[in-house]
């Protein structure tokens, strides 16, 4: 057997051992919190937005924020090295109450929030124009002020992700696994339903209590 015949025969057995390897992994529709996507979504025009604006699918997001872009660059490193939630005082802020399953909004201002230090790499300062507003997630349970995570962060699916290992974390083979995970991430956590563009601009393994695939995504609306 020649040797170019050799290694199309390697390369066809060598798929159909991947394929069975992970076959675990595809056919199935389970969280794998290794993988996530830390996500920017830049907005211009915050009443068109808020028009667009859904129920979020995820039931545990009842509350959607809108900040200015020049609060988030302002802490937004601070928070990344925190590891500490912290209480700061906000001059501007939109919420989005959906709790009576209803779109009811309101506007504050000088107003004490809770920011979660759960937040994205703080390289996408410069990715984030002036004069502009930052969509953002809730956490945990609201009770007597906002609690706020600077944008959002979304664990992968097993079924957007092509493994290179199924019991370490490396990078995934496929390509589009941070947009897919972006893209159901505002479905389910802002009630955007609309296909973003968006510009990854850092992927890496980060240390998040455990080891973890990171990307970083922003896009401008």
């Amino acid at each position: 057997m020649s040797s170019s015949k050799n290694q199309i025969y390697l390369n066809k057995y060598s798929n159909v051992e991947n394929n069975n390897k992970f076959k675990k992994y595809n056919n199935s529709n389970r969280d794998d919190r290794r993988y996530s996507c830390e996500c920017i979504v830049v907005v211009k025009d915050i009443n068109k937005l808020i028009h667009q604006l859904e129920i979020p699918t995820d039931v545990n997001h009842r509350h959607v924020y809108i900040l200015k872009s020049e609060f988030i660059k302002k802490y937004i490193k601070e928070m990344r090295y925190s590891h500490q939630n912290k209480f700061l005082m906000c001059d501007f802020l939109i919420e989005i109450n959906y709790n009576s399953n209803k779109k009811i909004v309101n506007k504050y201002e000088n107003i004490q929030i809770e920011v979660t230090y759960n937040c994205p790499n703080d390289d996408v300062i410069s990715y984030i124009p002036d004069n502009t507003y930052v969509l953002c997630a809730s956490f945990g349970k609201i009770t007597t002020r906002p609690r706020v995570q600077f944008g959002m962060t979304e664990g992968s699916k097993t079924n957007e992700l092509q493994y290179r290992d199924k019991k370490f974390v490396y990078k995934p083979l496929n390509f589009a696994w941070k947009f897919k995970t972006g893209n159901r991430g505002v479905l389910e956590e802002f009630g955007l339903n609309k296909k973003l563009y968006w510009k990854c601009i850092n992927e890496q393994l980060y240390k998040w209590g455990k080891y973890k695939w990171v990307a970083t995504l922003v896009t401008i609306i």
